[in-house]
């Protein structure tokens, strides 16, 4: 009996996966014959079978990287769509392609080390449940397309984290009032430094950094960081190694937290956090429109 029950709830669960994404998303996305198959090897990372076992990394939610960085001095280093398209060979807003900095960021995604925590997508690999309906139409289409070179990329042996924690609000439906008071528990009472774009806190109404016990700028370019570099690191090693070393700065900042992290700080990659908390407490309504925006470069 319990085997059938297990049965049923298998094929209800996969009934409201293919209605809620697949059906959904082919309509809407115009699915080309050539994407097929990539659509097809989806449905075994959203469905659930008792035989097929599809090949996927653990990967801590959300949820679960906060806690993690709560309770060490782990450092951050986050991997989303726009740093898997310059390891990809492509452009992105953030950043021009760059082969150096494409080869750095393949090398440091597969870093084993006790002291850093690497991100990756959750959803892409997981469940796309609790996403706002612009962003899982995104995610959905993107992960279909470039599930298999993600795989390629990444070490499948490695627990990762989700890189998504850093940009709930424009991602997830969730109790977003209790999960921003557990973020801010990870500099509260701190000594920060801060270093992001030159115009990324411009438009900043509501600071997400306020309860920290002092903040300090360290600014560089908010688009093509790289080319910046050198100049920014020997800029952040002159820090006191006591302070927490907070980064904004594109595909950069993966670069920038793990030179860090080698030299004895900590330095979380936390982009896109200060704009996900501002839109947040200013109640920004989601929409294609202001998805753009917000994924844009200050």
């Amino acid at each position: 009996m319990k085997k059938k029950e297990n049965f049923l709830k298998i094929f209800i669960n996969n009934l409201r996966y293919l209605f809620r994404y697949n059906i959904k998303q082919m309509e809407k996305n115009s699915v080309k014959k050539y994407e097929l198959p990539f659509l097809f090897d989806n449905l075994k990372y959203e469905l659930e079978y008792d035989n097929v076992k599809p090949v996927r990394p653990e990967i801590f939610d959300y949820n679960e990287t906060i806690d993690i960085l709560i309770k060490s001095d782990k450092s951050l280093i986050r991997y989303g769509d726009g740093e898997f398209m310059v390891m990809m060979g492509k452009s992105i807003p953030f950043q021009e392609y760059n082969e150096d900095l494409a080869d750095k960021l393949k090398n440091i995604l597969k870093t084993k080390s006790e002291k850093i925590l690497i991100g990756i997508p959750y959803v892409t690999f997981y469940s796309f449940d609790l996403m706002t309906e612009y962003a899982r139409e995104y995610m959905w289409q993107w992960s279909i397309e470039n599930r298999k070179k993600i795989i390629e990329l990444i070490d499948i042996e490695t627990k990762y984290c989700d890189t998504l924690c850093s940009q709930v609000y424009a991602n997830y439906n969730i109790d977003f009032k209790e999960y921003f008071k557990k973020v801010q528990m990870i500099w509260e009472g701190k000594d920060i430094v801060i270093i992001c774009g030159d115009r990324v806190f411009k438009n900043i109404k509501n600071n997400i950094f306020d309860n920290a016990a002092s903040i300090k700028y360290l600014y560089t370019l908010s688009k093509n960081a790289f080319y910046k570099y050198d100049e920014i690191l020997k800029e952040a090693l002159k820090e006191d190694k006591e302070r927490l070393i907070i980064v904004i700065s594109g595909p950069t900042a993966n670069i920038l937290v793990n030179d860090l992290a080698k030299n004895g700080y900590r330095a979380l990659d936390f982009g896109h956090i200060a704009k996900d908390y501002d839109y947040y407490i200013a109640n920004v309504i989601h929409t294609k429109e202001s998805n753009r925006q917000f994924f844009s470069p200050d």
